[in-house]
């Protein structure tokens, strides 16, 4: 599943605008900070470089569901994906 979806997902639909700069903003820091710490070490700790790929596939994240057209198709269904995946967590809850 993609970060987008889950930090959405109790977003009201007149901020996701804004929460998604906020967010962008947060993954670039996160990103900028873990290269500054991690530097040369990434090409051998395979640990950090995960997480740097963590980091830059939860920046990119909003890019590839709108590239694959999973953005236009759950504003314009009634039962998005979104709504199906909360179906399911609550169908597996109880």
């Amino acid at each position: 599943m993609s970060r987008y979806v889950t930090r959405m997902l109790n977003v009201k639909p007149w901020l996701k605008p804004l929460a998604l700069l906020v967010y962008m903003a947060n993954d670039t820091r996160k990103i900028i900070r873990h290269l500054l710490k991690y530097g040369l070490k990434l090409r051998t700790d395979v640990i950090a470089a995960c997480e740097l790929e963590l980091y830059i596939n939860s920046l990119i994240s909003p890019f590839y569901l709108w590239k694959n057209g999973y953005l236009t198709g759950a504003t314009q269904n009634n039962n998005s994906d979104v709504e199906s995946q909360v179906i399911s967590v609550k169908l597996f809850k109880s």
